[in-house]
């Protein structure tokens, strides 16, 4: 993977990273009123991340990750978490990943 910073909202073009996780993770959750007037609710779970690309936003101080299928972006870090994150490295994102859907 190279997921090398980018500036000003350019987005690169990346090979994909697949991330495993052991056990299914919730990787989007939704509830929507049926035509009955029940209240229902979807999980989508799976077992892998695979990300695409990188964004690094030093304007907004934001850092997403742009990901096949569900979710398609994952916010990685923004506000005081980017200035503490500094010069991030494929290996963060990978980490910071497994953090947000392991909690």
């Amino acid at each position: 993977m190279n997921m090398n910073n980018t500036t000003n909202n350019q987005r690169p073009t990346y090979s994909a990273t697949t991330i495993d996780f052991t056990s299914p993770i919730v990787l989007k959750e939704f509830s929507f009123r049926g035509r009955t007037g029940v209240t229902v609710t979807q999980i989508i779970t799976g077992t892998t991340i695979s990300v695409m690309s990188v964004l690094d936003n030093k304007v907004n101080k934001t850092v997403e990750a742009n990901t096949i299928g569900y979710p398609s972006r994952i916010l990685l870090w923004s506000g005081a978490t980017y200035d503490s994150i500094g010069q991030w490295t494929d290996q963060d994102v990978i980490n910071r990943i497994r953090e947000i859907y392991t909690k």
